[in-house]
């Protein structure tokens, strides 16, 4: 090996130190070396597998020696023994051919004895090969020398990450109030990871509200960049997972709200992760950079500080509200802790009320007013005896369905018939005598007779119509609802007295004995229901249409009359006078209410005085 090649030789060993053990590009650079260093042409490196006498190739250099393959098919055994022995380094492995000879050199690979390097170089005398396997024994150990400086480089950053996410504590810890100590947290991450801007959400309900942005002490939660910023968290603390942007090929978390914010604020280099100040994503950072993207080293050191910083500033958020939500936030704490397995029935049952209890309050359903009702006409008609006389036919009686002019009864007319014979006549008579006395120049005569023909007259009009009378009639069609007067035919019945009353039946209303507890829940055109005590399966709509301001004593309550109209076309049974059930719409009451509030109103008035 030239001096010009020595120097290459260490410049490489030196650039060697720079490659992790699990970068593709370590083992091939070793290989190049110790083959170098022994003069071979191939080389490879095994690691033993899980059974005995098994090996598995991690590395290689060239294939073959001369077209014949590197090893031969007992290595494997060989190499075992080596392992047994704990040998550094052996020069008779075996042969390829009569010019060619193998040597394994063990390597500690992260602490493991069972890994080997295989190089075939050519038979050289004893002296030389000698020296050939010392310089391969100072080359064996540098997989190990490698990973040696792997583990020192990884423990100085840890110290470093260990030492920044201390310096950032204390600056955190010096602010006894949220919004400073947010602020600080910012504005050094903002410092030490170069990033463009720095912004702290947290959780209120389910969305995230910015809190804090670094160099900005004060900003306008409804401007764009803010609610952009504002979603992008809400992305990552929904998943619970960290979003890197621009994602990685492999990336399973969803990161539209970045991509979208990365486009529209022109900041190319975007992350969030969530921080857990008691075990749960309630707050989130967020940075951007616009230079270089992040690194796996900076988002681990990321984790560090945030996961150090997150249970100062949940303290401190936590106390930085109104004594009641640090109640209510304790209370749910303390329903953590007390909730599990231990009296799992007993709990459930406890919560099973509580919530029917809660429920009672919060749920219910339209609260009805139950009232008795009675089915009346809206128009009715009356029809009295027209002139003193008798009965002489009944056709109907109460409840007949009537069409307008049905007669309903007639009276005798003989007795009329007579009287209008005799007023005829007496007519005839007073005209005849004024002819006579106009005639022989009897003036005054003539106006006497001519005045008692007049009388007359009238008087046969007067008997005449009530002839026509004395057949009642229905003026139209309805039902007769009072007049029973079968039993009654020949008898005598005054002038004016009631004979019958129909009513219409295409026009009723229900009328509602209220009681005054439940009065000032009826409006006026306030909806319900009703239904006959003979039917009760069939309901029937109504309206409120009027309320009678006084109430009337009944049935040792006090009722007030309430007038609802029926808006159904009448139905052929119904009849006036039918009774029944009415229930009217007040408007939506909670279960629990409608369960106490009889109670309720029964003891303020026996208590009202308390």
């Amino acid at each position: 090996m030239t001096p010009s090649e020595s120097e290459s030789f260490w410049a490489r060993l030196e650039r060697l130190r720079g490659l992790d053990q699990s970068s593709p590009q370590f083992w091939p650079r070793f290989l190049e070396l110790i083959a170098e260093a022994a003069g071979a042409s191939v080389a490879a490196v095994y690691r033993a597998g899980g059974q005995p006498g098994a090996w598995r190739e991690i590395g290689r250099l060239g294939a073959t020696v001369g077209g014949v393959p590197l090893f031969p098919a007992e290595l494997g055994a060989r190499l075992g023994e080596l392992v047994q022995k704990n040998a550094a380094v052996e020069g008779s492995v075996g042969t390829t051919d009569g010019r060619q000879a193998l040597i394994a050199v063990r390597l500690p690979i992260e602490g493991e004895q069972d890994a080997m390097a295989v190089l075939a170089v050519e038979a050289r005398p004893p002296a030389e090969g000698q020296a050939r396997l010392e310089r391969l024994r100072l080359l064996a150990d540098r997989p190990e020398i490698q990973a040696s400086l792997q583990k020192a480089g990884e423990a100085r950053r840890d110290l470093a990450r260990i030492a920044g996410a201390l310096d950032l504590l204390n600056q955190i810890n010096a602010h006894r109030e949220f919004l400073p100590a947010a602020m600080a947290l910012c504005n050094e991450l903002a410092a030490r990871m170069h990033a463009s801007s720095v912004a702290l959400g947290w959780r209120e309900g389910h969305y995230v509200r910015l809190k804090a942005l670094s160099n900005i002490e004060h900003f306008a939660s409804k401007v764009e960049a803010v609610r952009q910023i504002e979603a992008a968290m809400e992305e990552s603390i929904d998943q619970d997972d960290e979003i890197l942007w621009p994602a990685a090929p492999d990336a399973v978390s969803v990161s539209r709200e970045h991509g979208r914010l990365s486009a529209t604020q022109g900041v190319p280099y975007l992350v969030s992760f969530p921080l857990r100040p008691n075990g749960e994503p309630i707050a989130i950072l967020h940075l951007q950079r616009s230079e270089s993207p992040f690194t796996e080293e900076e988002i681990t050191t990321l984790r560090v500080l945030g996961d150090q910083s997150a249970p100062w500033l949940g303290v401190l958020h936590e106390f930085g509200v109104w004594w009641g939500q640090r109640l209510a936030n304790r209370g749910r704490k303390f329903l953590g802790k007390v909730w599990g397995v231990d009296y799992a029935w007993t709990k459930l049952g406890i919560v099973t009320a509580s919530v029917v209890l809660v429920g009672s309050f919060i749920f219910g359903m339209n609260y009805r007013v139950e009232a008795p009702f009675i089915l009346r006409s809206a128009k009715q008609v009356v029809l009295p005896a027209p002139f003193d006389g008798f009965i002489q036919t009944v056709e109907h009686e109460i409840g007949d369905s009537v069409d307008a002019g049905t007669v309903l009864m007639t009276l005798d007319e003989s007795a009329l018939r007579n009287k209008e014979t005799s007023l005829q006549s007496d007519e005839e008579r007073y005209e005849g005598e004024g002819k006579n006395a106009e005639s022989g120049g009897r003036f005054a005569e003539y106006r006497i007779a001519h005045a008692q023909a007049r009388q007359a007259a009238a008087e046969l009009a007067i008997v005449r119509g009530q002839l026509v009378q004395a057949a009642l009639k229905a003026p139209f069609a309805g039902v007769v609802v009072e007049g029973r007067h079968r039993e009654r035919l020949g008898a005598a019945v005054r002038q004016g007295e009631l004979l019958f009353r129909v009513a219409r039946m295409d026009q009723v209303y229900a009328e509602l004995d209220v009681d005054e507890r439940d009065i000032h829940q009826v409006v006026l055109n306030a909806k319900g229901e009703l239904a006959f005590t003979s039917r009760p399966a069939e309901n029937f709509p109504l309206r409120v249409v009027r309320i009678e301001p006084a109430g009337t004593p009944k049935k040792n309550a006090n009722i007030f009359v309430v007038r609802a109209e029926v808006p159904d076309e009448a139905r052929i049974w119904w009849r006036p006078g039918m009774t029944g059930v009415a229930k009217v719409s007040a408007g939506w009451r909670s279960f629990w209410w409608i369960a106490t509030h009889r109670l309720v109103d029964f003891l303020r008035l026996k208590l009202w005085w308390w």
